[in-house]
């Protein structure tokens, strides 16, 4: 008899054990959810995350990574109610800036700036969240801290060429051309491969009619950029209309057209034929 309830004890001990073996922890989820994230299989991802949430309610890991795989398909308004929930239960530099990037994409840019200030409340040299709040204020026309912010970044040392561009759009934007025409040109020091800060500097040039120099950065950007329609349409224009130079400014216009720029077809039929 003894024996018997032995038995059925040490049977009732190896179900218990089994079953609790065949249970998936909220652990178990949240790293299968993971490998499917990793793998794009953004469906299953999702379903597993909220089941790991299901079993930890303060999984803040997951409700991160759930709203982060939210983001990826696109459902913005998710995944900021998941990285809400994170941040509610253990806030996070990490937390903030993803919060504020999905804001940013919702157009919603001061709730974006606002998680901005926190993360670098945290992390005062983040540069990612330097850039990111810096062109949510250049969205708001906040163009003075805008370009505060991209000045940080460049202290730390972080130089992208376009950042140089950026600030000189900026100062564009509000009339203040000396200073776009410094950071203009540092942006082309910087990249050899970049044309736009040719284009901006030399239109600079022509809204103080300075036509000169206005054709010498166009003859720049061409030398460097033989290709490039517009730079050739903006050259005969100049010709043409400010420097009586018709034949040279036609020749340009016909090159202009010949690359694709349709605009200069009105050009060559109203000056050139």
């Amino acid at each position: 008899m003894n024996n018997n309830k032995t038995f059925f004890l040490i049977l009732l001990l190896l179900c218990t054990s089994l079953q609790s073996m065949s249970q998936k922890s909220s652990r178990d989820y949240y790293n299968l959810a993971v490998k499917q994230t990793d793998s794009m299989m953004y469906s299953k991802a999702i379903e597993n995350y909220s089941k790991a949430i299901e079993l930890n309610q303060v999984f803040h890991e997951a409700y991160f990574s759930l709203g982060y795989t939210y983001k990826l398909v696109g459902k913005y308004d998710l995944a900021i109610q998941n990285y809400s929930d994170a941040i509610r239960i253990q806030p996070s530099s990490l937390y903030y800036y993803n919060r504020a990037s999905a804001y940013s994409m919702i157009y919603n840019y001061s709730l974006a700036i606002r998680d901005c200030d926190s993360v670098l409340k945290l992390q005062p040299e983040n540069i990612e969240t330097l850039i990111l709040r810096a062109q949510l204020f250049d969205q708001l026309n906040q163009d003075l801290d805008a370009i505060s912010d991209y000045k940080k970044v460049m202290k730390l040392g972080f130089n992208p060429p376009k950042l140089y561009y950026d600030i000189g759009r900026i100062y564009e934007s509000i009339n203040q051309q000396d200073s776009a025409l410094v950071y203009y040109n540092l942006d082309i020091l910087k990249d050899t491969s970049e044309s736009y800060s040719h284009i901006r500097i030399a239109e600079i040039y022509e809204t103080r009619s300075d036509f000169n120099k206005a054709l010498s950065v166009y003859n720049q950007c061409i030398l460097k950029f033989p290709s490039y329609n517009y730079a050739y349409y903006k050259r005969g224009f100049i010709k043409i209309h400010y420097l009586s130079d018709k034949k040279d400014g036609c020749s340009d216009m016909s090159e202009a057209y010949r690359l694709g720029f349709e605009a200069a077809k009105l050009e060559i039929e109203a000056h050139c034929e």
